[in-house]
């Protein structure tokens, strides 16, 4: 999920002759369940916010939407959106025949849940499981791009901003359990 939609450009236009240019992506959107478990895990759970702001703009671009909240703002406050977020993440993958059954209601009720343990009751260690409820959207998504763009690879490394991304939540993460032995 790291790679970034780029539209098909037809910019060498010359006197004599015109000649198209493709940028389109080289991998699929589908993002390998370990990636998106390790990224959220090295990152205490605020990958999510990434990977929620890039899929509302993926949904926003795939309804026509135009939201009045932003993604970013979405992603940032999910305990407001996170049902609408999986119910549409649910209804790309049934599009494509998705044959599963997955509550989005339970989903979020789970993963609502889990917010209010780490920031009202300070229980910090549920950051690190944050990202349970959300992984049954991971594969309906998965699902959907396969389906959608079966031309496409998946990407099977982490991007230089994920190994980036993963060495200095690994680092904090580190330097966390060394201060809880000191």
């Amino acid at each position: 999920m790291s790679e970034e939609i780029r539209p098909t450009v037809n910019l060498t236009k010359t006197p004599q002759t015109a000649q198209p240019t493709s940028l389109a992506p080289e991998y699929s959107q589908v993002q390998s369940l370990k990636h998106f478990i390790l990224l959220n895990i090295a990152s205490l759970g605020l990958y999510q916010i990434y990977w929620m702001y890039k899929n509302w703009k993926l949904i926003q671009k795939h309804y026509h939407l135009e939201l009045t909240i932003p993604p970013l703002l979405r992603a940032i406050f999910p305990i407001f959106f996170i049902y609408g977020f999986l119910k549409r993440i649910y209804s790309l993958a049934q599009e494509k025949n998705f044959s599963k059954i997955i509550s989005p209601g339970w989903n979020a009720l789970g993963y609502i849940l889990i917010l209010f343990a780490i920031f009202l009751f300070e229980l910090w260690i549920f950051a690190y499981f944050s990202f349970i409820p959300l992984t049954s959207s991971v594969k309906a998504l998965n699902f959907y791009w396969q389906q959608e763009t079966p031309h496409l690879s998946m990407r099977t490394k982490f991007t230089k901003g994920e190994m980036i991304f993963l060495i200095i939540g690994f680092i904090i993460l580190l330097l966390a359990l060394f201060g809880i032995f000191i």
